[in-house]
């Protein structure tokens, strides 16, 4: 149905004649004042304005949408300006996809909120600025007429070589996805006709060990071996080298101090040179060029001679064979030149690094001193002094890299001091409970963390999005371990949408937040799933629909094939679950026989390819468990136990009360939600008729269908789909349950 309140010319004339009875009242208001008012001007009352008139053209409303990205436009007629507006489509409030351009006001949907493929209802309210509300709502018509189509995504879509990168499709057909291609890029392909991942859609790894722009495609094929391609670029960025070992032995001691430089570097591509400055100049003392630019790891040393007193900072620069550099100056390769007397030290300590809490065990080299101070986060303040004794021991509760100072003093009051690297790693833990809470049990997941160190941290909920939903625990310092519990609401209190959801501990080290997310430790491996099937050998669709019954131990992704028995589900005829994210629990679907695209299967199609088992049906499904940190929320609606009062239903049958018979359709909601009813003609699978229901209560429903389709007609007898789904106040959409029909005259 193609619907607008008011069509162009009559908003014009409309906005014409309201603006001319506003300036001929104007105008008489001004002559009255003129000629019977008082002659002080100030004291005569200003004219009212005019009544504030809105107006809104829905541009290409009567054109069928078939694009879930369409862009929808407005023009808006006002005498006074709009302030406030909100947008809503099918009654969920979508403002933020919308913009405000002077009388232009523009939807534009976005990959993760498109337009809804079953109806498509726009409301419009507009406030202007003297606080006039109007109120317009436009109905659109909607064919997603999308044969198939294939898409992905990166994780994560820019890196250092050498990245992971995992690849998950995310793909629409009206046929089963029989088969999953992957290119990367590199010159490495995935597309073997047999892997599991390939077969069934799961997500991919991928490493790219050199830096480059690598276009990866995924081409997927359905069941009549139809093509369609996507490709996304992934950069991979050179890495600069990274410093393994850097010091400088002794550090100290009185002229001439001859002191030994080391270093050793690790890089992906291979580094060409190590570059020296020993005294601080700026100027470069040693280059130190590799012949074999191809090795990956290398290292350098140099004896540096100083013949002046004072203190020194050598800085060295690494260059890989791209020109990526890594230059370090750090307190390890700092050098203190005292004159005559002045005594040398030398630091050690035991271990240099670990995990928090760290006791390390601190020693200084054997001399006759008269003070050892030791500064144990080298932040210039010597946190210990003894006058016997340079070992000590320290304990580290907060992670990073410290740069340990010790400074000692002689009878003659001349010091010297050397530097110590201490590198003290974060241990986190986090643990769920459950995987699973179901909402009207009022169930909530328990979250533990264990943090070794001490660090400003904040826990949170995200969705699959890596959108936050809540935030559990506010931003402070913590370590140890803490817990805190999680009831499925979001930062408002409201009830989220079902669905997978992950715990996230975000927290500080150092300048840097850091998030420690076990999606990022997922290992994706597809279990095959034991189903049951309720039908035994004889399977009759107009009668009851197949039910194919699982129970799952733990929260995962799921996928669900049926195709003809022999062929080890490698070729579909329908596609039940596609990576379809699923808490723990009992399951069971319900087949009609149909195929994807809403036409009956047919078995005789495979009778050539697979001759003694082409006349049964087999199922095939695979389940991949959700990352440890994953909480899968039971919220969403759902429909179950489909079924008609008739296997065969004669529309212009007249029943006992004299008037023509309606088909009864009964199924199962298991909360409240607004329903679609949908009928495809199973030979050409071509939708007939489309009807929504605004709001049905949680239960049993009965719904009535007339055997008309959209245009008031009588359908043609024959074999047709009937399907139900719901779409709850969440905005969660329920599977589709299907049911075969016969109709008859």
């Amino acid at each position: 149905m193609k619907t607008a309140n008011i069509d162009e010319e009559y908003r014009n004339f409309k906005f014409f004649q309201n603006s001319l009875k506003s300036i001929l009242m104007f105008s008489v208001l001004l002559l009255f004042s003129a000629g019977c008012g008082s002659d002080d001007k100030d004291e005569n009352p200003p004219p009212p304005p005019p009544k504030s008139e809105i107006s809104i053209l829905a541009q290409d409303l009567n054109v069928t949408i078939t694009d879930p990205l369409t862009k929808l436009s407005y023009e808006i007629t006002s005498v006074y300006d709009i302030k406030i507006f909100q947008v809503k489509i099918n009654n969920i409030d979508r403002t933020e996809l919308a913009t405000l351009n002077e009388d232009i006001l523009e939807i534009q949907p976005t990959p993760n909120a498109m337009l809804p493929s079953d109806y498509l209802i726009t409301t419009l309210i507009l406030k202007d600025d003297q606080n006039y509300s109007y109120t317009e709502k436009f109905t659109y018509d909607v064919d997603f007429n999308v044969s198939i189509a294939a898409s992905f995504t990166a994780d994560p879509q820019t890196g250092y070589a050498p990245t992971t990168v995992t690849f998950s499709p995310k793909v629409s057909a009206e046929e089963s996805i029989q088969l999953y291609h992957w290119d990367f890029g590199d010159g490495t392909k995935n597309d073997s006709n047999t892997s599991r991942e390939n077969l069934i859609g799961s997500p991919v790894k991928h490493t790219y060990r050199e830096a480059g722009e690598y276009t990866a495609v995924l081409t997927i094929y359905d069941s009549k071996y139809q093509p369609a391609s996507s490709e996304l670029i992934v950069r991979i960025i050179n890495r600069p080298p990274v410093v393994t070992s850097l010091e400088v032995s002794p550090s100290n001691g009185a002229l001439p101090l001859k002191s030994r430089f080391s270093a050793s570097a690790k890089d992906n591509e291979g580094i060409r040179e190590f570059l020296w400055d020993f005294n601080s100049d700026g100027q470069i003392d040693f280059n130190d060029s590799k012949a074999d630019v191809n090795n990956k790891w290398a290292s350098s040393s140099y004896d540096y001679t100083y013949n002046t007193v004072g203190s020194y900072q050598a800085t060295l620069t690494i260059i890989d064979i791209y020109g990526e550099r890594t230059t370090a100056a750090v307190p390890t390769i700092s050098v203190l030149v005292g004159s005559t007397g002045t005594p040398s030290v030398t630091a050690s300590a035991y271990p240099t690094s670990g995990k928090a809490p760290l006791t390390v065990s601190f020693k200084s080299s054997y001399g006759s001193f008269a003070k050892w101070e030791w500064d144990f986060d080298g932040d210039g303040v010597y946190d210990h002094s003894s006058t016997t004794t340079g070992s000590i021991d320290h304990n580290y509760t907060v992670a990073g890299t410290y740069f340990a100072k010790l400074q000692v003093t002689g009878s003659d009051g001349l010091a010297s001091s050397d530097n110590i690297q201490i590198t003290v790693d974060q241990d986190i833990t986090l643990t769920r409970d459950t995987d699973t809470i179901e909402i009207k049990k009022a169930e909530a997941a328990t979250l533990g963390v264990t943090m070794a160190a001490k660090a400003e941290c904040s826990l949170v909920i995200e969705n699959s999005r890596y959108e936050p939903i809540i935030t559990l625990l506010e931003q402070q310092e913590r370590s140890g371990t803490f817990s805190v519990s999680w009831d499925g609401t979001d930062n408002q209190g409201s009830i989220v949408p079902g669905g997978d959801y992950y715990a996230v501990l975000l927290y500080q080290e150092g300048d840097t937040q850091k998030r420690f997310d076990l999606r990022d430790e997922r290992d994706n491996r597809d279990v095959p799933i034991e189903t049951n099937i309720d039908a035994g050998d004889v399977f009759a669709p107009y009668l009851a629909p197949l039910a194919i019954e699982f129970n799952l131990t733990e929260a995962s992704e799921v996928s669900l094939d049926i195709g003809p028995d022999g062929s080890s589900v490698t070729e579909r005829i329908k596609t039940m679950l596609q990576n379809q994210p699923l808490g723990k629990g009992f399951y069971r679907f319900e087949w009609a026989g149909d195929a994807n695209d809403g036409t009956l299967a047919d078995l005789s199609l495979y009778r050539d390819k697979y001759p003694n088992d082409a006349d049964y049906y087999m199922t095939g499904g695979f389940k991949n468990r959700l990352a440890d940190n994953a909480i899968f929320v039971k919220s969403g609606v759902s429909v179950t136990n489909l079924s008609t009062d008739a296997p065969v239903y004669v529309p212009n049958a007249i029943g006992d009360d004299g008037k023509r018979k309606k088909l009864g359709i009964s199924f199962e909601l298991s909360s409240a939600a607004a329903v679609t009813l949908s009928i495809n003609d199973a030979k050409t699978g071509a939708v007939v008729m489309a009807k929504q229901i605004s709001s049905l209560s949680a239960g049993s429903q009965l719904v009535h269908w007339d055997g008309k389709n959209e245009k008031g007609k009588y359908i043609a007898p024959g074999v047709y789909r009937l399907g139900i789904k719901a779409k709850d106040s969440l905005g969660y959409t329920s599977l589709t349950q299907y049911a075969l029909q016969r109709i008859f005259y």
